[in-house]
């Protein structure tokens, strides 16, 4: 189980990744699609310099998310997310001594708004893209559970790509800027995708979160013990998605983390993320990156 891992705050936005590929929608087209993600109860986490702490709780997380894309006009995409999220800190580890006192908490988490701009789409798609996460979720001290970093975080990235026959593949890179003492992060990434057969498609994707650790933000034991949303959490991650596609307009997906390494302070847990996703005004072909 060690490298078979999710995280925390990246497989919840599994379904967003799109959100970072370099193509934009046409004005008022666009998708929205409802995901729905557990990970599953875990008390061992990976911790940077390749080694592993256990937490003193069986913590576990529930979510469901709203992400959609709406073209403002012909090269420019409005984005945005709202998560909702349920979390449990459960029975006490045998042999620890529980740091945090068993409960649940129901919150929203971090609300997403970004606006990409299609920089170049003559064969090879190129994009820029500005994003503002807002500190929208909260917080319980005494079970350590949080549904949110509390912060702003403002992210410009660039992503280039293109399309080839049945298949795709773009990359994205960024610098994430978190207020309140978090650090700050290089995003960046990989996904390339290929229809298998008429209604399917299969998708691998690498994500890679590197914090620059240039942060003294202190964090309370309850807090480090639970894991969520903590200052300097890092990975590198492969992961699998797979899409159906229902017709030209509905569809669903699922993804799941095959792999990850380099991290820190995120659960050595498997997860599963499910959506169902709606296009519409769609005027010319795209690859399926809902």
């Amino acid at each position: 189980m060690r490298y078979l891992f999710s995280l925390i705050i990246i497989l919840f936005s599994l379904s967003t990744l799109s959100a970072q590929s370099p193509w934009t929608q046409d004005k008022g087209s666009g998708f929205a699609q409802l995901s729905l993600m557990t990970i599953p109860g875990y008390s061992d986490f990976a911790l940077a310099g390749n080694l592993n702490r256990p937490a003193t709780r069986v913590y576990t997380e529930y979510g469901v998310q709203l992400y959609g894309e709406y073209g403002l006009i012909d090269g420019t995409t409005l984005v945005g997310s709202i998560p909702l999220k349920y979390l449990q800190a459960g029975a006490a580890v045998d042999s620890l001594t529980p740091v945090t006192a068993e409960g649940d908490f129901l919150s929203t988490g971090n609300f997403r708004l970004a606006v990409k701009q299609r920089i170049y789409n003559e064969g090879l798609a190129v994009a820029g893209q500005f994003g503002i996460e807002a500190p929208t979720g909260a917080s319980q001290a005494a079970t350590g559970l949080r549904t949110s970093f509390q912060s702003w975080t403002f992210t410009p990235s660039l992503s280039v790509g293109s399309g080839f026959g049945k298949g795709y593949v773009y990359g994205y890179g960024g610098v994430a800027f978190r207020t309140n003492d978090y650090s700050h992060y290089f995003t960046g990434g990989l996904e390339g995708g290929y229809k298998v057969f008429k209604p399917l498609w299969a998708m691998l994707y690498m994500n890679v979160n590197r914090s620059f650790w240039n942060s003294t933000r202190l964090e309370t034991p309850q807090h480090i013990d639970s894991g969520f949303y903590v200052n300097d959490q890092e990975w590198i991650t492969l992961s699998l998605k797979l899409l159906f596609e229902i017709n030209d307009n509905l569809g669903l997906t699922t993804s799941t983390t095959l792999i990850g390494f380099a991290a820190n302070q995120v659960p050595l847990s498997p997860s599963l993320t499910l959506g169902f996703y709606g296009k519409w005004d769609q005027k010319k072909e795209k690859p399926p990156i809902e």
